[in-house]
C-alpha cells in the first residue's frame, strides 16, 4: 500500500468528528497493512511539532489506532499468518503451517480459524496454493465429520485404555469414505509402521496437509477429552491413556518423517509435528517422572519411542525457561525407559545430559527425578556407592523443596541400593539390613499416603527381595504378592515380571516347585515381551525347575498358561539354552 493512500487516510481521519468515526476509517488497513501503516504513523508523529494542533490530532488518531490493534489483536495475528503463508515458498509452507498449529505457540488455530484460513487463501487466486488449500479443506472436513464419534472406539473395547493396545485406527478408517488417509489408517490397524505406508512413494503436498490437519485435530480432541471428561477414571488410568496418546502421535510423526527423507520440505515438517506433540506432552503436570510408558507400551513400541523420538529430541530447543524444563523431562523419560530395556549406558547418558545441561531449573522435581532414576540405573550396574550418593542428593533436594513424591522415590531407591549392596556382598544376617529396611519402610508408608503407586510397588518388591535373600521365604511371599497385584493393576509389565521372578524364587525356596514354575514362566514371557533383557533371570530358574519337575513340567504350565503360552515358554527356554 502506498504512502499516498496512508496520507489521504490520515487527512480524512483529521476531519472525523469522533473516535468512532476515526476507527471506521482506519479499520480497512488494520488487517492487511497494519505493520506498514504503523510505521507510517510513527514517522509522521516524529516529524510533527509536538505543540501543534496537528500533533494533538495525530495523537488522537494514534490512540484510536492502538485501541483498534488491541481489540482486534487475534484477527491481526491470523491475517499476518495467512499473508506469510501465502507468500512463503512451496518448500517453506509446510513448516509455516505448523507454526500456526503449534499448541505451544501463540496462534494455535481453532477450527473456525482454519475455515477462515481456507477462505482467505482461496481469495488470493494463486494456483500454487491450490494443493495446500485442497489439503486444508479435506483434512478439516474429514475431522469435523469424525469428531462426533471419535471416542466411540473406547466403548467398543471396554476395560482397556492404552491407546496403542486398543487401536482405534480401524474404527476411524470406516468413518472415512476413501483415499490415502483411509488406506493409511487401515495400515496402522494392521500394526504396520506409519513410515512403511509411504516407503515406495511419499505423499503429495495436498495429502500431507490433509493428514497433518486431520491427525493434529484428532490428537487435540483426544487429549482434551481425556483430560476433562470421564470422571470415573482413576488418576493412574487417566495418566496412562494420556501418556499413550501423546507418545503414539509423536512416534507416528517421527516415523513418518524418516520415510520422507526424499521429500526435503515434508520430512522436516513431519519432525516438527513430532516435536510439537512431544513438547506439549512435556509441559503437562501429569508427565510421568518415575514411570508411565510401561503401562501402555510393550517392547516394540518402547524401542520405537527410543528410536523415533531421538531426532526430534535433538532438535528440541534447550534455550531458556520452559523449553529447558521440557527437554529435561523428556530426557528423563527416555533415560528410565532405556534402563527398563537393559540399555544402561544409554540411560546414563540421557540422565547425565539432563543433569549437566539443565542445572538451575525452576522446577527441581525434574532434577530429583533424574537423580533417582540415574541411581536406579547404577544399581543395575552394581555400582552401589554411586547410586547411594545420587539418591542421597535427591533426598536432600526433595526435602528442601517440598517435593514429597520425589522424597518417596528417593527413599525407596536408597533403600534398594543399600539392600542390593549387601546382597551383592552375600551378607545373610537380617540385622545388617536394618538401615535398608528403614528406608524402604518409610518409602512404603509415605507412598501409600501420597498414593504414589510406582514407589509403592518398588518398596514392596524391595522388601520382599530382601526377605528372600536372607532366607525368610515365607515372609517374602505376601510382600511380593502385594507388589505383583499392584503392578498388574497399573499395567506395569516390568514390575509385574520382576515381582513374579522374586515370587518364583521364594516359592522355590519353600519347595512349591509347581507354583514356582508358573510364576517363573509368566515372568519370562512378560519381560521378554517388554523387550527387557531381565527375562533371562526367571528363564534360568525355569530351566532348573524343568529338570526337577520332569514329565509334570509341561502339564503344570499348560494348565496355567494354556497351549499357546506353553509353546512360547518352550521357545524361550530353547533360546535361553542356546545363548
Amino acid at each position: 500500500m502506498s504512502e499516498e493512500y496512508f496520507a489521504s487516510l490520515i487527512a480524512k481521519a483529521r476531519n472525523a468528528r469522533s473516535p468512532e468515526a476515526i476507527a471506521t476509517l482506519l479499520k480497512p488497513v488494520l488487517f492487511e497493512f497494519s505493520t506498514e501503516f504503523n510505521h507510517y504513523l510513527e514517522r509522521l508523529l516524529a516529524v510533527t511539532s509536538a505543540e501543534s494542533s496537528a500533533a494533538r490530532t495525530l495523537k488522537l488518531i494514534a490512540k484510536v489506532w492502538q485501541n483498534l490493534k488491541i481489540t482486534n489483536q487475534r484477527e491481526i495475528q491470523l491475517r499476518a499468518f495467512i499473508r506469510e503463508l501465502a507468500v512463503a515458498s512451496e518448500q517453506e509452507r509446510p513448516l509455516h503451517l505448523l507454526s500456526g498449529m503449534d499448541p505451544n505457540g501463540e496462534l494455535a488455530l481453532t477450527d473456525h480459524e482454519f475455515q477462515q484460513l481456507i477462505t482467505l487463501l482461496e481469495r488470493r487466486d494463486d494456483a500454487s496454493l491450490t494443493p495446500f488449500i485442497d489439503g486444508l479443506r479435506h483434512g478439516l472436513a474429514t475431522y469435523l465429520q469424525m469428531e462426533p464419534t471419535l471416542l466411540d472406539w473406547l466403548y467398543e473395547q471396554p476395560g482397556s485404555l492404552g491407546f496403542v493396545k486398543t487401536g482405534p485406527w480401524g474404527y476411524w478408517a470406516r468413518k472415512i469414505p476413501g483415499g490415502p488417509v483411509r488406506l493409511l489408517f487401515e495400515s496402522l490397524e494392521r500394526g504396520e509402521p506409519a513410515g512403511q505406508f509411504f516407503q515406495d512413494g511419499g505423499p503429495d503436498v495436498a495429502t500431507w496437509v490433509e493428514l497433518t490437519v486431520l491427525m493434529r485435530r484428532i490428537e487435540r480432541h483426544l487429549i482434551r477429552s481425556f483430560e476433562n471428561r470421564f470422571p470415573n477414571l482413576t488418576t493412574q488410568a487417566r495418566t496412562s491413556i494420556l501418556t499413550s496418546t501423546f507418545l503414539t502421535f509423536a512416534i507416528f510423526w517421527a516415523d513418518f518423517a524418516r520415510a520422507l527423507v526424499r521429500a526435503p520440505h515434508l520430512a522436516p515438517a513431519s519432525f516438527q509435528n513430532a516435536l510439537q506433540v512431544l513438547r506439549a506432552f512435556a509441559s503437562r503436570s501429569y508427565f510421568p517422572l518415575y514411570g508411565g510408558l510401561l503401562a501402555v507400551f510393550d517392547g516394540p513400541y518402547l524401542r520405537a519411542a527410543l528410536s523415533y523420538l531421538g531426532e526430534p529430541l535433538r532438535a528440541m530447543d534447550a534455550g531458556e525457561g520452559r523449553a529447558r524444563l521440557e527437554k529435561a523431562r523428556v530426557l528423563n523419560l527416555l533415560g528410565y525407559t532405556c534402563r527398563y530395556l537393559g540399555d544402561n549406558q544409554r540411560s546414563i547418558e540421557l540422565h547425565r545430559e539432563a543433569l549437566q545441561n539443565f542445572e538451575g531449573l525452576s522446577d527441581s522435581h525434574v532434577t530429583v527425578a533424574n537423580l533417582v532414576n540415574l541411581g536406579s540405573t547404577y544399581i543395575r550396574l552394581r555400582e552401589f556407592e554411586t547410586a547411594i550418593g545420587l539418591c542421597e542428593r535427591a533426598l536432600v533436594y526433595a526435602r528442601q523443596d517440598g517435593d514429597r513424591a520425589g522424597e518417596v522415590h528417593a527413599l525407596v531407591t536408597l533403600g534398594n541400593a543399600h539392600s542390593r549392596q549387601l546382597q551383592f556382598r552375600e551378607v545373610l544376617e537380617p540385622e545388617a539390613y536394618t538401615r535398608a529396611e528403614n528406608y524402604l519402610q518409610q518409602g512404603l508408608e509415605q507412598s501409600r499416603t501420597l498414593k504414589e503407586q510406582a514407589a509403592e510397588v518398588a518398596a514392596l518388591s524391595g522388601l520382599g527381595a530382601m526377605r528372600l535373600f536372607v532366607g525368610q521365604h515365607r515372609e517374602a511371599i505376601p510382600l511380593l504378592e502385594q507388589s505383583l497385584n499392584l503392578a498388574r493393576a497399573q499395567g506395569d509389565l516390568w514390575w509385574e515380571g520382576t515381582s513374579r521372578t522374586y515370587l518364583a524364587e521364594a516359592l522355590y525356596g519353600l519347595e512349591s516347585y509347581g507354583q514356582s514354575a508358573v510364576q517363573a514362566a509368566i515372568a519370562t514371557v512378560v519381560l521378554e515381551r517388554l523387550g527387557s533383557k531381565d527375562w533371562r533371570q526367571p528363564a534360568g530358574l525355569l530351566s532348573i525347575l524343568r529338570s526337577r519337575l520332569a514329565e509334570a513340567f509341561t502339564g503344570i504350565l499348560e494348565q496355567s498358561v494354556g497351549p499357546d503360552g506353553l509353546e512360547r515358554v518352550l521357545e524361550l527356554l530353547k533360546h535361553y539354552g542356546e545363548s
